[in-house]
């Protein structure tokens, strides 16, 4: 053992104790350092946010339906990739619409107009994100996590908002 302990303190300062002599220096000064985000780091850590949320969702649901996928899509046709969460029950109806399509039995419906139509069973998987939530520590704080994410986002937005345009029409925003 050596001489000297450090011991962290409730409030985040240290003080040092000397075993000898049994008296506390005074508090060393904390200072707290906070960066800006970017907007690419900003969003990189929603798009994780959200993949954890349905990540422990999904593992915690006991409806099969209910259970959310997240991944990269380009359905869109952009080739730009972009992150999907949907639930089992919608992939399915996007995969049945799209097979009845291609059978020549309907048109294709837009995924937009497929949320529409089932908006009732989107409102069950509302409800049942919210029971595993209240019911788990784990989702409420992956919940939580996401919710101060997306908070930060529209904070960053608002700021950016705020400042005064270059050229008259453009905002510089990092």
């Amino acid at each position: 053992a050596s001489s000297d302990e450090v011991n962290v303190e409730a409030a985040g300062q240290t003080s040092i104790e000397s075993e000898s002599k049994g008296e506390a220096s005074p508090p060393i000064e904390s200072i707290l350092v906070t960066a800006q985000q970017s907007f690419f780091l900003l969003n990189s850590q929603i798009k994780y946010a959200t993949e954890r949320l349905y990540s422990v969702y999904s593992d915690l649901n006991e409806i099969e339906e209910f259970d959310v996928e997240c991944r990269p899509s380009d359905w869109t046709g952009t080739h730009i990739k972009q992150q999907e969460c949907w639930p089992k029950f919608f992939d399915d109806v996007v995969a049945d619409n799209a097979q009845d399509w291609k059978r020549g039995f309907s048109e294709i419906i837009p995924v937009h107009q497929l949320k529409r139509i089932h908006a009732d069973k989107f409102d069950e998987l509302r409800a049942n994100i919210i029971r595993v939530v209240n019911e788990n520590p784990p989702a409420a704080e992956a919940l939580l996590e996401l919710g101060k994410l997306e908070q930060a986002l529209e904070t960053k937005k608002e700021q950016c908002k705020e400042q005064s345009a270059f050229l008259f029409i453009l905002r510089i925003c990092r």
